[in-house]
């Protein structure tokens, strides 16, 4: 009765480790799934830029040492379907590379027009710096590895099951 025990609890474990796999999985392929989306599908809109500046705040990083993060700050009018919008565009991330945000900030100076992508589902989300980098893809990788390794584990567990040798015991 005790191999029967075993196989129980190492077939719970193995459905709790192979759901919590599939969880994150799909998270991390929605988050995958609405970057592409943001990147290839949503409709742009013409914008006009009211203001721009890159934002800065020092954040405590590992071992406690301080790390200055920067994002950018745009303030745009723009309209879909003829409805005016006024509002802060969305990003992918704060950055501790100034570099990677001072470029989209220089390009949106104030007084310039731009073509930038919205949410069809809100057109109050509109997006900047829109494109496949580090930030947007770390989210859903983090997501991802994590699950892909917990459905090998549950696979594995499944697998050693005592039960699951044939009867002769070879």
């Amino acid at each position: 009765m005790s191999a029967d025990r075993s196989n129980s609890n190492r077939g719970c474990l193995a459905a709790v480790f192979g759901l919590a796999g599939l969880v994150l999985l799909g998270l991390g392929a929605r988050a995958l799934f609405d970057e592409f989306a943001a990147l290839h599908h949503w409709p742009k809109a013409e914008a006009l830029v009211l203001s721009s500046e890159l934002a800065h705040a020092e954040s405590r990083a590992r071992r406690n040492t301080p790390v200055v993060v920067y994002w950018p700050v745009v303030k745009l009018k723009y309209s879909v379907d003829g409805k005016q919008y006024i509002g802060l565009a969305h990003y992918a991330a704060k950055s501790d590379i100034r570099s990677d945000w001072q470029t989209v900030v220089d390009d949106l100076r104030p007084g310039t027009r731009h073509r930038l992508p919205y949410n069809p589902n809100d057109p109050s989300d509109v997006r900047i710096g829109v494109r496949w980098n580090f930030a947007n893809l770390a989210f859903a990788g983090f997501m991802i590895v994590p699950g892909a390794l917990l459905g090998l584990l549950a696979m594995a567990l499944l697998a050693s099951r005592p039960g699951r040798r044939n009867a002769d015991g070879a």
